[in-house]
C-alpha cells in the first residue's frame, strides 16, 4: 500500500509539470493546450476534460494508465483506486507547494 502512495507521486508530478510549464503559450506543448481548447468550444467537454482541460480529471488518466502500465502483472481493483485517488491528491498538494 505504501508503494502505490509513493509511486503516484511520479504521474502527479508529470501531469502537474506537463499542464504547468509545457502546455501553456510559449511552452513545447502550446500547440496541445489550444486543441483542447478547441474541442471544448465544439461541446466535446467529455473528451477535452480527461486529456487536460480539466487538471484533476488529467492528473487521474495519467495516473490510470501509469498504473496500469506500471502494475500490469499485479492489477487489482483496490490498487487502482488508491493509485489514481492518492495521485490526485498529490497532484494537488505539488500545485499548492508550487504557487
Amino acid at each position: 500500500m505504501l508503494d502505490l502512495i509513493l509511486n503516484a507521486i511520479g504521474p502527479a508530478s508529470f501531469a502537474f509539470v506537463f499542464l504547468h510549464y509545457f502546455a501553456v503559450p510559449g511552452g513545447i506543448a502550446e500547440f496541445y493546450a489550444h486543441w483542447l481548447q478547441r474541442l471544448d468550444e465544439k461541446g466535446l467537454h467529455r473528451i477535452a476534460k480527461p486529456l487536460g482541460y480539466c487538471h484533476a480529471c488529467f492528473s487521474g488518466q495519467v495516473c490510470l494508465w501509469w498504473y496500469l502500465l506500471q502494475y500490469r502483472a499485479d492489477l487489482s481493483a483496490h490498487g487502482l483506486i488508491v493509485f489514481v485517488s492518492v495521485g490526485m491528491v498529490w497532484f494537488q498538494v505539488i500545485k499548492k507547494m508550487i504557487e
